[in-house]
């Protein structure tokens, strides 16, 4: 497989396909493997994990949340500019529920994230990932458990995105986002 800048990739595949065990290696999580992986042109092994994880931001398919506020759980109490906060919010679609909420930001998430629906946890996830801006996005089933309409809007926002590079493991690829990935892969068993 080659991974290019600014390109979008899907990863398909059945389960046991080795699809999640790509992402281990690519996230740095699996380091004991065979084969050659090289970033641009330089051994993967030999690459600072920091350098890496600097660059690499990754949004898992159940995400995890803190029981604080939804703002403390985008940034992690780190300082963003109110624009970038905005525009995250937006691209991962999770403006609008929040905008819904009594407290807004302020809503403290439940103990087992019970006062959030699962689609509404994963775009808040995926919110978090893009405020770090960073170039490459990979993603594990991240949409998931968004309803058919919210999944398309988040995979057309981020596809859409020409600086963004994605890596996008998916069972189901919808039909109205397949022209956005420059490639698609499809993993055998």
């Amino acid at each position: 497989m080659t991974f290019q800048k600014g390109k979008k990739y899907a990863i398909t595949g059945e389960s046991g396909s080795g699809k999640s065990t790509l992402l281990n290696i690519l996230t740095g999580r699996y380091q004991d493997y065979s084969g050659q992986i090289r970033i641009d042109g330089h051994d993967f092994t030999k690459i600072s994990p920091s350098s890496w994880h600097n660059n690499v931001a990754y949004v898992a398919q159940s995400p995890y949340l803190f029981q604080k506020s939804i703002l403390y759980n985008i940034t992690l109490e780190r300082n963003y500019s109110e624009p970038d906060l905005v525009q995250a919010l937006e691209n991962s679609s999770s403006k609008p529920f929040i905008d819904s909420l009594p407290q807004g930001l302020e809503t403290s998430i439940a103990a087992n994230q019970t006062n959030l629906s699962g689609g509404q946890l994963q775009r808040l996830t995926i919110a978090r990932q893009l405020l770090d801006k960073k170039p490459l996005l990979i993603l594990d089933e991240a949409t998931s458990s968004l309803d058919h309409q919210n999944a398309i809007a988040v995979e057309k926002n981020l596809l859409s995105d020409p600086e963004l590079t994605v890596i996008c493991v998916t069972h189901a690829l919808h039909k109205e986002t397949q022209n956005y990935f420059d490639v698609i892969y499809s993993l055998d068993s």
